[in-house]
């Protein structure tokens, strides 16, 4: 197959992406069971005209050193996220863990939407180089995690203007979003493209979600909240991890 033209790039360093990446990574769909279809939601995007396979989504995004740099991502997050998206008893997750949970979710986020169509290089360059180069998740972003007992494969990738919540004046920031489910879990990933508006600051509030970026000191028990349902999956899209703070 002829490669297309002009060549790709690798959406994290830029050299040619040569390596045709499972934007959802691929030991998911076996240690977890999941052969469906991917059920996808967008915001003014093309629609897709084939179903994606959960186990299949892959797209030439990545090139291979840096498919090789996150293949030891993927190893570390491998034994902490497994149990939690198995539904199994409570679980104790320490700072590093948590801060690999996020690094993560952030990654996988990053390359779920530079695998839509419309919005490759949509999220900021400086968020994919501190994944990839600093390896944390970006300063302007928010990662949350969440029991979930929907369908089992949904995402939804998109651009929003995300909104303060109701209780506070209504202030617009332009993102990039992602929401995942995955078997019994789900993660949010919401990375901010504006400056936060003064008077705001990054964080979950009451939101039954369980916030893992930015950083909360401590040992956390997963699971801490009741699961998120298949209704709750249009209330996690419109969640904006704002709230009022200095």
């Amino acid at each position: 197959m002829p490669h297309p033209k002009p060549y790709p790039l690798c959406i994290f360093c830029g050299a040619r992406a040569n390596s045709r990446e499972h934007a959802i990574p691929k030991w998911m769909s076996k240690r977890l069971g999941i052969r469906d279809y991917l059920f996808t939601r967008s915001s003014n995007l093309t629609p897709r005209k084939q179903p994606i396979s959960f186990a299949s989504h892959r797209a030439r995004i990545f090139c291979r050193p840096c498919n090789t740099h996150f293949k030891h991502l993927e190893d570390k997050v491998i034994p902490l996220l497994v149990p939690m998206a198995q539904g199994r008893a409570t679980i104790s997750l320490d700072s590093d863990s948590q801060a690999i949970l996020a690094l993560w979710a952030a990654k996988t986020a990053i390359a779920l939407v530079a695998a839509t169509p419309d919005l490759r290089e949509f999220v900021p360059k400086a968020h994919r180089e501190s994944v990839r180069r600093d390896g944390v998740p970006p300063v302007e972003s928010w990662v949350g995690y969440v029991p979930w007992r929907g369908r089992a494969a949904q995402v939804y990738v998109g651009d929003n203007t995300l909104t303060s919540p109701p209780e506070h004046p209504a202030v617009g920031s332009q993102s990039w979003g992602v929401v995942f489910a995955f078997k019994r879990a789900a993660f949010k990933v919401v990375g901010f493209m504006d400056p936060i508006p003064a008077g705001y600051k990054i964080d979950s509030g009451p939101f039954p979600v369980l916030q893992f970026w930015p950083a909360r000191l401590g040992l956390v028990h997963w699971p801490t909240a009741d699961p998120a349902k298949e209704g709750d999956f249009a209330k996690l899209i419109a969640f904006a991890p704002l709230i009022a703070g200095p």
